[in-house]
């Protein structure tokens, strides 16, 4: 609010007591939102005839607008930034932002302005089925939206290495050769087992060791005859 200098004397018919009244066009944005910016102005007499005019702009925010995001993909195990929608409109200068990202996990976080959001989360394990989000968006008067999107998770498979026997090691017949297989996976939540083919037309189940997706396939077998053999481990995941 501003005041301007006061004048004395007799008040003209011109300064007569008026109410506030808009001054200038209003200015608006198409589509489901509304901004208007409202000037008023007026001013008081006093009894000597001092004037005092007084000016203010206020600000109506429009109303406020989460769009809707696109469906997404990603991997397993794989931190991945998801687009989240755009906020327009609104009142205030900050809005909240909670996610429920489908697998029974969520977060939240503020933002400054308006516009494009975004966020980063890693979905631990694939499912035939896409995972459903629900983004919800508060403003500083309480106003929300939410949206909801999918996202659908494909499967990593495992890595894996034979870390004994070493390349072309040596056994006696009769001797036991046994058969370690480190392995990793992306999805945390997978579940593995493993097939040990020892190159003899004989093909064994491992045993499994594992935690958060990784563990090891270990067995153990014996040769009845002299030769050279490939040995071929496969691990699988569920």
């Amino acid at each position: 609010i501003t005041a301007l200098a006061a004048m004395s004397g007799e008040p003209r018919a011109a300064d007569a007591p008026r109410r506030l009244i808009p001054e200038g066009p209003a200015e608006t944005n198409a589509g489901p939102t509304l901004r208007v910016m409202v000037s008023t102005s007026g001013y008081a007499v006093d009894a000597a005839g001092n004037v005092t005019i007084v000016t203010q702009r206020v600000t109506v925010g429009g109303l406020l607008d989460l769009s809707r995001p696109a469906n997404q993909v990603t991997v397993e195990g794989k931190p991945t930034t998801f687009s989240l929608g755009t906020i327009t409109g609104g009142t205030g200068t900050s809005w909240q932002v909670s996610v429920d990202w489908g697998d029974g996990t969520t977060s939240s976080f503020s933002t400054a302005s308006a516009g494009a959001l975004s966020a980063s989360h890693t979905y631990v394990n694939d499912r035939a089925a896409a995972y459903s989000v629900r983004v919800t968006v508060v403003d500083s008067a309480g106003a929300s939206d939410t949206e909801t999107f999918t996202v659908a998770v494909a499967n990593v498979a495992p890595s894996a290495t034979i870390s004994s026997p070493v390349n072309w090691s040596s056994f006696s017949i009769g001797a036991g050769v046994s058969v370690v297989v480190p392995f990793a996976d992306p999805g945390r939540a997978d579940t593995h087992t493993c097939t040990i083919n020892w190159g003899n037309g004989t093909t064994t189940t491992g045993t499994v060791s594992e935690t958060n997706g990784s563990g090891t396939c270990s067995g153990t077998r014996s040769y009845s005859v002299a030769g050279n053999f490939t040995i071929v481990a496969t691990v699988t995941d569920n």
